[in-house]
Parts: C-alpha cells; sequence; structure tokens
C-alpha cells in the first residue's frame, strides 16, 4: 500500500512538472469541494475537499485533489485529478487528463479530447469512454471496454481489452 501511494505521487509530481496545467493564479479555487451543475467558471479552477464533485463547467483548466473525485461536468481545458480513493470521470474534457487514485474509473459519457495518464491500483475504462490520444496507464488491474484513438501504452499487471485501440497497443502488461 505505502509503495502504492509512493508510485501515485511520483507520478504526479511528474504530470504536474512536465505539463505545467496547473493554473499558478486560478480565476476560482472551491475549498468546499462541490461545482454544482449550474456552476460556470470561466478560466481555470482549483477544488478541494475530502469527497470532490464537479458537475459544472470550467472553461480553463481543473486541478481537483480529495479522497473521491466525481468529474461529471465539462473541462475546456486539462484535468488534473489527485486522488487517493476512487477518481471516477465521466464528463467531457477538451485537453488532456491525468488522474490517480486508487480506483480509477472513466464511465460510459467520459470523452478526453487530447491523452489520458492514469495511475492507480485498478482502472476501469467502460464502453462508451473515449480517449482521442493516447493512452498512458499504471495499475496492477486493468479493463479496457472504451476507446483509445491512437496507443494503448501501458505497465499492468492483469490487463483485460476488449475496446477499440486506434494505433496498437505497448507496453508491460502480462
Amino acid at each position: 500500500m505505502l509503495r502504492l501511494r509512493q508510485l501515485i505521487v511520483l507520478s504526479l509530481v511528474m504530470a504536474v512538472s512536465l505539463v505545467g496545467a496547473v493554473p499558478a493564479h486560478a480565476k476560482e479555487i472551491v475549498p468546499n469541494g462541490i461545482i454544482p451543475a449550474s456552476q460556470v467558471i470561466d478560466g481555470d479552477a482549483v477544488v478541494y475537499g475530502e469527497t470532490v464533485v464537479v458537475e459544472g463547467t470550467v472553461k480553463g483548466d481543473l486541478l481537483a485533489a480529495g479522497q473521491d473525485i466525481r468529474v461529471t461536468g465539462t473541462v475546456g481545458g486539462s484535468l488534473i485529478v489527485m486522488g487517493y480513493g476512487q477518481s471516477f470521470l465521466n464528463g467531457q474534457v477538451g485537453g488532456s487528463a491525468y488522474v490517480t487514485g486508487a480506483f480509477v474509473e472513466l464511465g460510459s459519457s467520459a470523452r478526453v479530447g487530447r491523452n489520458a495518464y492514469i495511475v492507480g491500483r485498478t482502472l476501469t475504462m467502460r464502453s462508451g469512454s473515449v480517449v482521442e490520444g493516447f493512452l498512458t496507464a499504471t495499475a496492477v488491474r486493468g479493463w479496457i471496454s472504451g476507446e483509445v484513438g491512437q496507443q494503448l501504452r501501458t505497465a499492468v499487471g492483469v490487463l483485460y481489452v476488449d475496446g477499440k485501440i486506434g494505433g496498437g497497443t505497448g507496453g508491460a502488461s502480462q
């Protein structure tokens, strides 16, 4: 368990430092962990809390941090999810998605406009979910039933794939 947490923290630090998607001056900081469906944030946002729920629209980049994170709204830019419990994405992301959590799930309505980078104990990509670019994932166990537009790159102990992979697969899956 400690090793998984170390891997998640290291992956998160690498993602943030390489991408620079975390806004230095977020237009909106939401400490209560909730962006309701009726809320529209015109720029970048940071939302945090033990449980984070994003149902509204963020037109820029979004950083979400907490134990359990649920994003069902729309993010116009990139999405960074720093979860250590369940991280669930079932909304639209215009840019790339960087997601950590013990249990990471892309629901049937999830759509990532660029690449997705995922680190978790388990990864579930439901039928109907789409990553238009590359999917890079590290997990103990994974299920890919959605669509990956380009290549699937993995380091997954046990991986089940019955979805559509546009550019083939690569990695250390067994």
